[in-house]
């Protein structure tokens, strides 16, 4: 099987930058929450088992009920970030790569994932627009 990774250009209209400038807030404030948490838990108990992904991705249900607000966040994404942080915490106990630092608005690369699920995110080459999750009819050109 082999895969292949295909680089576009965005042209969203307003309501699209809007929500992708959502999804980036969204995706900073759960990897924030998420690596607060795990340093307290940490420091409240040294030696408990560290958390998997699986774990964080069920704590997000009770995140979006405390913040309404993650809801209109693509729910994918937020589980990418849980997996992110995971490796990078793995790295840093492999000691490869230094403590996970926290996110912020001012770093001026600004990223979010998502995944492909039920086919939500569809690519067909040709002189048509393609569809991406969550922001139907968002235009963009094959580089």
């Amino acid at each position: 099987m082999t895969y292949q990774g295909i680089k576009l250009r965005l042209h969203p209209n307003q309501d699209q930058q809007l929500k992708i400038k959502l999804n980036f807030g969204c995706n900073r404030f759960v990897w924030n929450q998420m690596l607060t948490m795990l340093m307290m838990r940490y420091q409240n108990n040294s030696k408990a088992k560290f958390l998997k992904v699986f774990d964080l991705n069920n704590l997000l249900p009770a995140l979006k009920t405390e913040y309404q607000w993650l809801k209109d966040a693509e729910s994918t994404s937020l589980q990418v970030t849980n997996h992110d942080l995971i490796e990078a915490f793995k790295q840093f106990f492999k000691q490869q790569r230094g403590f996970p630092k926290f996110k912020s608005r001012k770093y001026p690369k600004q990223s979010y994932q998502c995944k492909a699920v039920n086919h939500n995110i569809k690519v067909v080459i040709t002189n048509s627009p393609e569809q991406l999750p969550t922001n139907p009819g968002e235009n963009f050109v094959q580089n």
